[in-house]
């Protein structure tokens, strides 16, 4: 229905959430502080650095925070090449560190270059994107998409009342009145002073009666059973 549609939008939840950033996972982190520093999208990033002139070998070495040498958790004293991919299995999801290099010159070590952060964030699904993802579907009038988005987001979040209030939404612009209702029931009893909600359930309980005086008495479906 039309007027699902139009109430659809009018949420009160988008604070909840803050959007992740993402980029290029294959990019050597940039110079930065440890409260901001760059993210990184994989676990096995590549790391790139500047070829010294006269150096046989390079040295990487990997901290996690708050770093330092009793934090490291991974260095590699034989590299030949000005670039290294960090194995499976070293860095974690959440994890935040630091990486320098060394080049060797006639087997002396020169200094460390500067230190470089970062912190990894793996590029999965928050409820932020399914609630972005599902709104979008729905406003394309996809709602079997949107459902299992909107259903994403409450499995995620099943404390908050405006997954259940969008949802209801959905379920509402299918016809499939009585599971509507039985979602904006739950928003009301997450949030009692959810004005959406009682207007959506209203609209549902209404084109409920509506299609069940046009099916006549063989329909056995109640308001607030799905």
């Amino acid at each position: 229905m039309k007027i699902f549609r139009m109430i659809a939008l009018k949420l009160f939840f988008i604070s909840f959430f803050t959007a992740s950033a993402c980029l290029t996972c294959s990019a050597a982190p940039r110079v930065g502080s440890p409260e901001n520093p760059f993210v990184l999208t994989s676990t096995t990033p590549t790391f790139r650095w500047e070829k010294v002139a006269g150096a046989d070998l390079y040295a990487l070495y990997v901290s996690r925070y708050p770093y330092g040498v009793k934090n490291i958790v991974y260095e590699n004293k034989l590299l030949k090449t000005t670039y290294f991919k960090i194995p499976d299995g070293v860095l974690v999801d959440g994890g935040r560190y630091r990486w320098n290099a060394m080049a060797r010159e006639k087997s002396k070590w020169n200094d460390s270059s500067e230190s470089f952060y970062f912190r990894v964030k793996l590029n999965i699904p928050t409820a932020w994107d399914w609630y972005q993802q599902g709104n979008a579907a729905f406003e394309k009038a996809e709602y079997d998409t949107a459902l299992n988005c909107y259903t994403k987001l409450i499995e995620m979040e099943p404390d908050l009342s405006g997954a259940s209030y969008v949802r209801g939404t959905v379920y509402g612009a299918k016809g499939e009145y009585e599971k509507a209702i039985v979602d904006f029931d739950r928003a009301i009893l997450l949030y009692p002073d959810y004005a959406e909600a009682y207007y959506g359930r209203a609209i549902a309980w209404s084109s409920l009666k509506e299609y069940q005086e046009i099916t006549g008495p063989g329909f056995s479906g109640q308001p607030g059973n799905g």
